[in-house]
């Protein structure tokens, strides 16, 4: 095997010829090298943020369908309870209409139900609800009231059927128009107020 051959060239300070080791590498490699390594490392860079960006959209996206997912299900749940809500109105009313629920129950119960649509409990034709219950409210229910002595028991029926009779006329108005109105609700989207603005109110139909 013939030895490697050494080649010839000129210094670079004397310009004097000398020989360069076997084997060894041109400077020349060196410049093509560098004309590719650096875009080489421009483009991972911007193929580096691409996929960041990428992922920060995709990120994006699923915490947006998340959302709407939790939306959907907090728009059903308020609409299955305001047709709940709705349903129990009518009924109470329709209760009070026939006799079978007394005035006082009734309105406890539909005060707290209209508690939920302020809009609702401010019509007018809704408002002896309002002044029937302030005078009611401090009435012993249930456990409260089975724990009255008889005479403390009586005296408190004797005041609410007071109330009742002065109450009464406009009360069952109240509820004869509220019952109407539960009606023409049916199918109706959360929230009422929304509903009411587009259905007839309660004091026209009672007109």
């Amino acid at each position: 095997m013939n030895p490697p051959r050494a080649s010839m060239r000129l210094g670079p300070e004397t310009g004097a010829c000398y020989t360069a080791p076997a084997g060894a590498r041109s400077d020349k490699a060196f410049p093509m090298f560098d004309s590719l390594l650096f875009p080489l490392a421009g483009s991972a860079i911007i193929f580096g943020l691409l996929g960041y960006l990428a992922w920060l959209l995709w990120c994006l996206r699923a915490q947006q369908r998340r959302a709407a997912a939790v939306g959907e299900q907090l728009a059903a749940s308020n609409q299955e309870q305001h047709e709940h809500r709705r349903k129990s109105m009518e009924m109470i009313a329709l209760a009070t209409i026939d006799g079978d629920c007394e005035l006082s129950e009734a309105c406890i119960r539909i005060k707290h139900l209209l508690d939920y649509y302020p809009g609702l409990a401010a019509d007018p034709a809704y408002r002896v609800i309002g002044e029937m219950y302030a005078e009611i409210r401090g009435f012993a229910t249930h456990e409260a009231r089975a724990a009255l002595t008889p005479k403390a028991r009586g005296a408190e029926d004797r005041a609410r059927y007071q109330i009742e009779q002065r109450f009464g006329n406009d009360f069952m108005a109240c509820m004869r128009a509220l019952h109407r109105q539960m009606v023409a609700l049916e199918g109706s989207r959360f929230d009422m107020e929304a509903a009411v603005g587009s259905q007839p109110t309660s004091s026209g139909a009672a007109a």
